[in-house]
C-alpha cells in the first residue's frame, strides 16, 4: 500500500449481530467491527496487531475508515471514527502481498 485511503462505512440496521448483542441496547460485537474492516484491506490479512476498540457501534452509523501504509511493505494502519469524531478502533494489519485483495 503506497498512500492513504479513505473509505465511509455504514452499518446496516439490520446486520445480524445486533439481535443477541444486546436486544434492547445493540452495539456491534469488535470481532464484527473488524470483519468490516478487513474486508477492506488490499490484500488478505495474515495478522492483526494493536489493535483498540475503543468506543462502541450502534445500528446505522456512519463510519470513516482511513487506511494508511505501515512501516513495512505489508503493514496497513487503520483508524475507524463516528461522524462525530470519535475515535472507534485503530490497529495495525499485516497483509499477504502474494495474495490478490
Amino acid at each position: 500500500m503506497n498512500a492513504s485511503v479513505t473509505k465511509v462505512l455504514t452499518v446496516p440496521i439490520e446486520h445480524p449481530s445486533y439481535a443477541g448483542h444486546f436486544p434492547d441496547a445493540p452495539l456491534l460485537p469488535g470481532s464484527a467491527l473488524l470483519a468490516l474492516i478487513l474486508s477492506t484491506l488490499p490484500a488478505p490479512c495474515r495478522r492483526l496487531d494493536r489493535v483498540k476498540l475503543l468506543s462502541p457501534t450502534r445500528p446505522g452509523e456512519r463510519l470513516t475508515l482511513t487506511l494508511a501504509p505501515g512501516q513495512g511493505q505489508d503493514l496497513v494502519r487503520f483508524v475507524c471514527y463516528r461522524h462525530d469524531e470519535t475515535l472507534v478502533c485503530s490497529g495495525l494489519a499485516q497483509v499477504d502481498l502474494g495474495s490478490p485483495g
